[in-house]
């Protein structure tokens, strides 16, 4: 599938290519961008944390921005413990447990309410807590986002553009859908800047976790600078 659009460009322009509602821009500086939360506060706990790790199938950002994730913690202490209350690491998050005091032996869960909207990447979210005798607990879910259309990368560097010469940016639109859902329609190109051209090349389809199908197209953009008195 081909779609081209060619004419000059001046040394220094910026333009916007919006491929099925995705916009993918062309800039000088930039690069996508991961979202971390913050390290939680430091704490004067008499031992090693507990720490309890779910790590998620990959995600489709929902409209709506929200996913609970279920966290199973076991009291392996040999003793019966007392949870106070939970503190998660960044605003995004919030949690409760099923249970508050636990046998030995016995499990619980923290549940954690994670607001995803607006994140991608690779993300970790962190609640933690005491016991009786001040040892830290924690729950943490790790988790790829992903947004149902996305440019990878989210902008690239053109650099300077000398009269007569054209440079060359590579990208990939990825599509990305839920198994057993109909997939997205087939990339349609917009430009905002006539003087750009792109291509965009063959898609492939792969399966990412569970539940996920993506379509990934490649993307070629072309910048010609603009002649002197053209």
């Amino acid at each position: 599938m081909r779609l081209r659009t060619l004419a000059p460009i001046a040394l220094a322009s910026t333009a916007l290519a919006v491929v099925s509602g995705a916009v993918f821009g062309l800039t000088s500086w930039g690069q996508p961008q991961i979202t971390h939360p913050a390290a939680p506060p430091t704490t004067t706990a008499s031992s090693e944390p507990i720490p309890f790790v779910l790590d998620a199938d990959p995600l489709l950002v929902d409209a709506d921005g929200a996913k609970v994730f279920d966290v199973p913690i076991e009291n392996r202490t040999g003793a019966t413990v007392r949870f106070g209350p939970m503190t998660c690491a960044c605003s995004c998050s919030t949690s409760l447990r099923d249970k508050d005091v636990l046998e030995p032996g016995e499990s619980t869960i923290a549940h954690l309410t994670v607001a995803t909207a607006g994140r991608s990447g690779k993300q970790r979210f962190r609640c933690h807590w005491f016991d009786e005798s001040q040892r830290v607990w924690s729950a943490e879910v790790r988790v790829e986002l992903i947004g149902s259309e996305q440019f990878e990368p989210s902008s690239i560097t053109a650099g300077s553009v000398l009269p007569g010469v054209r440079i060359e940016r590579s990208a990939k639109l990825v599509q990305t859908w839920k198994v057993g859902s109909p997939p997205p329609p087939a990339p349609a190109l917009q430009l905002s800047d006539r003087n750009v051209e792109v291509e965009l090349g063959e898609a492939r389809q792969i399966q990412i976790g569970k539940g996920l199908l993506q379509r990934i197209t490649p993307v070629t953009i072309a910048v010609q600078a603009r002649q002197q008195g053209g």
